[in-house]
């Protein structure tokens, strides 16, 4: 078995801030030949520009930055956010695993103790990691407790 999902990918926002963004433009546009209100029209072209540039600006952020998760057979590789750490872990060196709230415990080989923190992933994506991990580790005859 094996996860691999790319989280950026999984985000469609983009469109719906550039669709919003263009009605507020349109408003904005409609305002200000109906209405010669410059506030009104002013404020509902800028509230769309702003939600066009976050549109546009958003799918910049996969050029720079990854967010993933990756389970296989040879590696646990997860990463929340753009802003977050990786965390990664070989299963080579899995002793055990447990799971306590969010959160996936380690033991590795050489006695030493790795937490992989799942607490910013939504519940459907836990549900999704521990079963993949449970299977592996089923697999790889590794003591689990998930």
């Amino acid at each position: 078995m094996e996860l691999k999902i790319d989280l950026l990918k999984r985000c469609e926002t983009p469109i719906s801030y550039i669709a919003i963004g263009g009605a507020y433009v349109v408003l904005a546009a409609f305002a200000a030949v109906m209405d010669k209100n410059t506030f009104l029209w002013l404020s509902f072209g800028g509230i769309g520009i702003c939600f066009i540039t976050i549109g546009l600006v958003f799918p910049l952020e996969r050029l720079f930055t990854k967010s993933y998760i990756s389970i296989d057979s040879e590696l646990i590789s997860l990463k929340a956010s753009a802003y977050c750490k990786a965390q990664s872990v070989d299963w080579r060196e899995i002793k055990s695993i447990d799971y306590k709230t969010h959160q996936i415990i380690i033991e590795k080989t050489d006695n030493t103790t790795k937490m992989l923190k799942l607490l910013k992933f939504s519940y459907p994506l836990k549900a999704e990691i521990k079963e993949t991990i449970k299977s592996i580790a089923k697999d790889k005859n590794i003591q689990s407790a998930i």
